[in-house]
């Protein structure tokens, strides 16, 4: 059988389920209320059929032959015996009726103890999954005895006999929901997610059945309502056990009936719940039922919201909220290195939505800027303009649906053509403003990065560059000096005529190397001060100095109201003060303050752990730094607080 063939034999089995399930459950309804006998002692069937049918059909098309046979069993046998109860209750029936609702209240029933005892072990690999179906066959087989048993029994088995198989089964059940539970928590985002979903639907199907204990026509009515709610969110997590976001393609009218149906049933069970609890506390039928209408409402599109996204969640993963696909997006853009930038961004998309490649296209000869995955059959393209608005396809016109000029090109690729129409091509609708963001930042960090790269190769060429004026041409002009010094030495002992010319030519060279000194000293100073940030220059300072042995910390706040050149002055006087105190007081911590106050700028050093000893060596030191700065010191540093008064 070929692709085609199996597709469509598949569709039409899926189609079949629902038929079977849906028609006899819709029938039930339509006969109890033509008939007056009513449908309400069914609702428990009718919603237990069109729930569980539509999951059954997906569950059919990925092949999950097992879990859909239980659940179709589950779903056919209620829609039958729900439209069988209601036709007992017709005057002047059919002998044949009563056999019949027997024998589908019995399959019904049966199935009910299959899907709790022996489905949620299908539903997942557990090392006590072969013991949790034996428990749920056991629970089958003591039901099929009973059975037997009770039309043996002259007054019938006791009813705590009858209730043994349902025990078991649920007991299974219990097992078996705290190994999914165990499973899930360890497992991926959706898993945990949908985790909550399932223990609530769980913990109702549960309270549902405890309910059918000896009590109150109330406690009947609340024990449907609970189990009512109850499949209108067990199907999910059933599904997500299946599915758990691996982006299988689905029938869309599938997806729909399990969405709708589910949130309908949600809906039925509150408004039967608080139509329950309105008449228990006093309330008349009339304020009740509005009270319960209104909820059925609110409801159901309530529901019908949440369980989409859900739904979608299962089916796709992450790609299928426009919430989490901002999310994801954040992640390569905010990065760097080979994960960030628009590789990282294309590497995003291709997995959150299960593609084989996605790629960034620029320019009318559609020039590739980035990619990630290789390419499938499937085709989709899209053009992300830089406002945010997408094009229509592949070959929009340069300003059609557009808000701002053509930014880029994603293409994206799959196997499957499902898979981007019914997924990518409906997100991509939503979300083009988003990539589109998302690639201009990717951009922007691209260029940024390129940018950091050519600044550090400009710092590694200044670098080389003052390495190569100092070896090349300052120690040369340095050592000449020494000799220059050492044969006008030599003159001045010999009283020769020209000592006084060789010692004006000592000093003019000597004055033009210290000028060399003072411009490699400038060529020095950090980038901060060329900005006219004494503050930010005097912290980098900071980082520079500190260390194990001594924690500098100096700041400048106010100050940039200081010309280039004061503020240059400071920041030498400060950054020698460091290196004397470094040098001969061996402090634990150096903290400076700098600030204008009075026409001039006061420098305040608060010093811990200087040395006695070198206190006054390491005051005279400063003290003649700052006189070259035309500055004076006051304060006495051995008990660790001086200043520095600098003219502004």
């Amino acid at each position: 059988m070929g692709e085609p063939d199996r597709a469509r034999a598949v569709r039409l089995g899926a189609g079949a389920i629902i038929a079977l399930a849906w028609l006899p459950a819709l029938s039930a309804c339509v006969v109890g209320s033509l008939s007056g006998v009513g449908w309400e002692h069914v609702l428990r069937m009718i919603v237990t059929a069109l729930v569980y049918a539509p999951a059954a059909g997906v569950l059919l098309s990925i092949g999950q032959r097992a879990v859909a046979s239980v659940v179709t069993g589950l779903a056919v046998s209620s829609g039958l015996s729900a439209l069988m109860m209601v036709l007992e209750r017709l005057p002047g029936r059919a002998a044949w009726i009563d056999a019949a609702g027997d024998a589908t209240a019995y399959a019904m029933h049966l199935s009910e103890l299959a899907a709790l005892g022996i489905l949620i072990w299908l539903l997942g690999d557990s090392p006590l999954r072969r013991s949790g179906l034996r428990l749920g066959a056991v629970a089958i087989a003591l039901d099929l005895g009973i059975a037997v048993t009770n039309r043996l029994w002259p007054t019938g088995a006791p009813v705590q006999l009858l209730l043994l198989p349902l025990c078991v089964a649920l007991i299974g059940f219990l097992l078996g929901a705290g190994a999914t539970v165990r499973r899930w928590w360890r497992g991926s985002d959706i898993e945990r997610v949908v985790l909550i979903w399932f223990g609530l639907g769980a913990a109702l199907l549960v309270a549902s059945y405890l309910t059918l204990l000896p009590g109150t026509e109330a406690a009947s009515s609340i024990g449907t309502a609970l189990f009512v709610i109850a499949q209108g969110l067990l199907p999910t997590a059933i599904l997500a056990a299946v599915f758990g976001g691996s982006g299988t393609v689905i029938d869309r009218r599938l997806l729909a009936g399990i969405v709708w149906a589910q949130a309908l049933a949600s809906a039925i069970g509150l408004y039967v719940l608080l139509h329950t609890v309105a008449r228990a506390l006093g309330a008349g039928e009339t304020l009740a039922g509005g009270l319960a209408a209104a909820i059925l409402a609110l409801g159901f599109s309530v529901m019908l919201g949440v369980l989409r996204e859900l739904t979608g969640l299962i089916f796709f993963g992450p790609g299928s909220s426009v919430r989490r696909i901002l999310s994801r997006l954040g992640e390569p853009v905010s990065a760097s290195g080979d994960s960030g930038g628009l590789t990282g961004l294309a590497e995003a998309l291709r997995e959150i939505w299960h593609l084989r490649s996605v790629s960034f296209l620029v320019g009318a000869d559609a020039v590739e800027i980035a990619r990630a995955g290789d390419s499938g059959r499937a085709v989709l393209s899209r053009r992300l303009d830089a406002v945010g608005a997408a094009g229509r396809g592949e070959g929009a016109a340069a300003g059609e649906g557009s808000a701002g000029a053509p930014l880029c090109t994603v293409v994206c690729t799959a196997d499957d053509p499902a898979l981007l129409s019914n997924l990518v091509e409906p997100m991509l609708e939503k979300t083009a403003g988003l990539v589109a963001v998302a690639v201009q930042l990717a951009q922007a960090n691209q260029d940024l990065a390129a940018l950091r790269e050519r600044t550090r190769g400009v710092s590694r060429e200044e670098r080389r560059m003052l390495h190569r004026e100092l070896h090349d041409e300052l120690a040369p002009a340095l050592a000449g000096i020494g000799f220059a010094m050492a044969g006008t030495r030599r003159l001045i002992a010999s009283r020769a005529p020209g000592a006084s010319d060789s010692l004006e030519e000592l000093r003019v060279e000597l004055a033009e190397t210290t000028e060399s000194v003072r411009r490699l000293a400038r060529a020095l100073l950090p980038a901060a001060l060329d900005a006219g940030d004494l503050d930010g220059a005097l912290r980098e300072l900071s980082r520079r100095f500190s260390g194990a042995s001594c924690a500098v910390n100096a700041s400048a706040p106010g100050t940039d109201e200081l010309g280039s050149e004061q503020q240059v002055a400071v920041y030498l006087v400060i950054a020698d003060t460091v290196e004397i105190l470094l040098r001969e007081c061996r402090p634990t911590r150096i903290g400076i303050v700098a600030g204008v106050e009075d026409a001039s700028v006061r420098v305040r050093l608060d010093i811990d752990g200087v040395r006695g000893d070198a206190a006054e060596r390491s005051r005279s030191a400063i003290a003649e730094r700052c006189a070259q700065a035309a500055g004076a010191l006051t304060g006495d540093l051995a008990s660790g607080r001086v200043e520095v008064v600098i003219p502004a």
